[in-house]
């Protein structure tokens, strides 16, 4: 593994102008925003339009590092509303029986009744479609057609094999689709297993009956209902979150531009829970108030969107750049979360989403990662006096999807894998004026990994023989453990922060798809680190976020048959300057 240090080393050898000159235009304009808010704010008592805090008291300026900054401010993305939000609620530290009568509120299991009719109707409605979409252009399949009828495909030794489908078909698209089974199961007022039940349930009618000439994909069987536990459920709660403006705010300023943007994101973004709450007008819960963008405070919400500039070097000397957009969003259904007050919770509703995006291109290529994230259920408790004197934790049950593809340089690491529900925890320390944020987990993963090594043994002994998933798309599926520790550390406007990732997979070599004509056995295995340490700032009152961001993702390859054995690796160095918002 290597260290972070040694990356900043390297990095001094080529020193790269631009990426200097859009940093130093970073912290302007953050050390501007700051300026500006401290001449244009008025003197005197605080506006009629400042958010409702939960505590009597005025949070710090030093802020946790789970507290955003948009919610701290008065000024950052304000809802636009005319008169202060209602929050029936009342003020104070949260204690536990406040904690407890706005959970039950807004997350007890009495809010939404369950629909079996519905879900079962709206589940089976997303099968045909699929159906649709499979036949409408056959041609695009018929490659993939091994029996002639159902009986043949139910009575054969070979209808049950890994496919050699593309990486993005299988952890794109077919998580799509088990995400969107669990959502309808969850938005028709089911929980987490069994919405997951459904989407495997789906996953398993359609490999078996619906692709009635195809074998059935053991991979698509284990991603479909694992991806779509991950994607689906923070789109589950992220729905909820758009769709929580109290009836009192949507009133009192419709047609204002806070109330249209609102209006858009619930109807696009929380489009099935908008149309199942017009459907059934389940009963609102008493006003929690509102956060910054207008909607309710019983969820925790930090959303981020930057843009920046990224300089690639790796290990034979290329240099190149990309230009990227990055989005980091979180969400956590626990009312009073790092806010002043005292109480535990033991939660089983999925309450904690996470998504990442990066995309990037440019002349050193370019990169795609796409990342969801979930705790199914776990445990959350935190003693807090103030915004940073006190401590909380929290120990879940988590679960991931991730796709990643990235052709930087001459190098292209291109993979896909679900991590199965695992471990996971998370410690938040206040420390005075600062906030040590630390996170670890670790977990069992089915990835489908593209293998550095077996274009060496190609050139050698060409590729007939292989797994047809080698041969076709240079990835082999995989068995393996990997895990993963992060520490963030939050002083005034600036966190300092890193992570580290590492995974170790093992080939799966049986049931190819085209086993049979594997003559040529070989296995690979895979060993890949990230390694990130970030800088940020984001001043108070503000909604800017610049960050300046230093990594190196690394990959070993291994290959080994009775031909010879093979090795592969590649490393990638990257700095990154980026500019945006925090909201």
């Amino acid at each position: 593994m290597h260290a972070i240090g040694g990356v900043s080393a390297r990095f001094d050898e080529r020193p790269v102008l631009g990426i200097r000159f859009v940093w130093v235009g970073a912290l302007c304009c953050a050390l501007a925003a700051t300026s500006v808010r401290a001449l244009a704010a008025p003197p005197g008592p605080p506006s009629q339009h400042a958010l409702p805090q939960l505590s009597t008291a005025q949070p710090s300026q030093h802020a946790l590092p789970y507290l955003s900054k948009a919610q701290t401010s008065q000024h950052a993305l304000p809802y636009l509303s005319t008169a202060p939000p209602p929050d029936e609620i009342g003020g104070g530290p949260v204690d536990q029986a406040r904690h407890d009568r706005i959970y039950t509120r807004f997350f007890g299991t009495h809010r939404y009744a369950r629909d079996y009719s519905r879900a079962a109707f709206e589940n089976t409605s997303l099968l045909l479609f699929e159906l649709f979409l499979y036949w409408y252009e056959p041609q695009s399949s018929v490659v993939d057609w091994q029996f002639p009828d159902l009986q043949t495909k139910v009575t054969s030794t070979e209808a049950v094999r890994f496919d050699n489908n593309l990486t993005r078909t299988n952890f794109m698209l077919h998580p799509t689709a088990g995400g969107m089974h669990y959502l309808l199961t969850r938005t028709n007022g089911f929980g987490v297993a069994p919405s997951f039940v459904a989407a495997a349930g789906s996953s398993a009618i359609y490999e078996l009956l619906l692709e009635w000439r195809e074998i059935v994909s053991l991979n698509d069987l284990i991603v479909t209902p694992f991806g779509g536990l991950s994607s689906g459920e923070f789109m589950h709660q992220f729905g909820n979150y758009l769709n929580s403006e109290p009836e009192a705010v949507r009133t009192s300023v419709r047609g204002t531009l806070g109330s249209t943007v609102r209006d858009a994101a619930r109807y696009s973004g929380g489009l099935p829970r908008a149309v199942h709450d017009a459907l059934d007008k389940p009963l609102a819960p008493a006003s929690a108030g509102v956060d910054n963008l207008g909607l309710s405070r019983a969820w925790f919400h930090e959303f981020r969107v930057r843009v920046g500039q990224q300089s690639y070097f790796d290990g034979e000397g290329r240099v190149g750049d990309l230009f990227a957009l990055r989005s980091e969003l979180q969400l956590f259904a626990m009312p009073g979360f790092l806010r002043p007050g005292d109480f535990e919770r033991w939660y089983f509703e999925g309450n904690y989403g996470r998504f990442h995006l990066r995309i990037a291109n440019g002349d050193a290529g370019h990169a795609t990662e796409l990342e969801f994230g979930a705790h199914l259920m776990g445990y959350y408790a935190q003693e807090l006096r103030s915004p940073t004197d006190g401590y909380a934790h929290e120990f879940a049950l988590a679960s991931e999807l991730v796709y990643v593809d990235r052709k930087e340089l001459s190098g292209r690491e291109h993979y896909g894998l679900v991590r199965f529900p695992h471990p996971a925890a998370r410690f938040w320390f206040g420390l005075g004026d600062a906030r040590l944020e630390l996170a670890v987990r670790a977990s069992a993963d089915f990835a489908s990994i593209r293998s550095i090594a077996f274009p060496k043994y190609a050139a050698r002994f060409g590729e007939t023989g292989a797994k047809s998933t080698l041969q076709l798309h240079g990835y082999a599926h995989h068995f393996g453990i990997s895990a993963g520790a992060s520490a963030e550390l939050i002083v005034g406007d600036v966190a300092f922060g890193g992570s580290a990732e590492h995974g170790h997979y093992e080939s799966i070599d049986v049931l190819d798809r085209e086993q049979e004509t594997v003559f040529r056995e070989s296995h690979e295995s895979e060993r890949m680190t990230e390694l990130e340490a970030h800088f940020r700032i984001e001043p108070q009152g503000s909604a800017v976020s610049a960050q300046f961001e230093a990594a190196e993702v690394l990959q070993d390859s291994y290959l080994d048959s009775a031909l010879g054995n093979f090795q592969g690796a590649s490393s990638v160095r990257r700095l990154s300057v980026e500019l945006g918002v925090v909201f």
